[in-house]
């Protein structure tokens, strides 16, 4: 989230797809992952059982030549262990699974760092590249969620993105839960982990400082 001094609060869909226009979205996107790596490090979550961060990356990024380099220096200056991240790759129609795409994402993964493909169903992947993809999570769009509780269509919907995830050896995450209605429907209709402000609204730093409890005591089986 950003909140600025002139504009108020701007969403990430408006300062995204700007920042990516005026080739700024590589030095953001490295600002965001520093920034989150050294605060979880703060808050000592890396060492709680279950918690993974995950960071937004822009398909633009995965292409820069020294961005994997630039993820590891994160780590290691950082003493953040790789399995405790996840990077979300936003599924868009500009982008395709290349081969060097897949050759950085392999790199990634060789240091047990986690992908998701973010969006799940909006963008350029196949049902016939799916099992193939080197990716572990598939996330929905939060629109797949929104009504879900009144509309059996996109129950099933849901249900087929679950299975198909499953078949390709992935994760579903379902994003936009906001009611415990939903809630149960998406976790009956096969999503691994859920997310969505029914958990928690965006928080600033200070605010999940105060917050930590919460996570320190959940139930060890419970699906964020």
């Amino acid at each position: 989230r950003w909140t600025s001094p002139a504009l108020g609060p701007v969403s990430p869909s408006v300062f995204i797809p700007e920042s990516e226009k005026l080739g700024l979205i590589p030095l953001v996107g490295q600002w965001a992952l520093d920034t989150a790596v050294r605060e979880c490090k703060q808050l000592g979550l890396d060492e709680q059982e279950g918690f993974v961060l995950s960071v937004n990356v822009s398909p633009i990024e995965i292409t820069e030549s020294h961005f994997v380099a630039q993820v590891f220096d994160v780590l290691d200056r950082h003493r953040y262990p790789g399995e405790k991240l996840n990077l979300e790759v936003t599924e868009s129609t500009a982008f395709t699974f290349d081969t060097r795409a897949e050759q950085v994402m392999r790199q990634l993964r060789e240091r047990n760092i986690k992908i998701a493909l973010d969006d799940f169903g909006t963008g350029y992947s196949s049902f016939n590249t799916l099992k193939n993809l080197p990716v572990d999570y598939l996330k929905t769009e939060q629109t797949f969620v929104r009504d879900i509780e009144n509309d059996s269509y996109l129950q099933y919907f849901l249900y087929t993105m679950a299975e198909l995830a499953h078949a390709a050896d992935k994760k579903l995450v379902a994003e936009g839960v906001e009611t415990p209605r939903q809630l149960a429907i998406v976790l009956r209709n096969g999503a691994d982990y859920v997310k969505g402000n029914f958990f928690s609204p965006p928080l600033t730093f200070a605010q999940l400082r105060r917050k930590l409890s919460r996570f320190r005591t959940a139930a060890p089986t419970a699906k964020y």
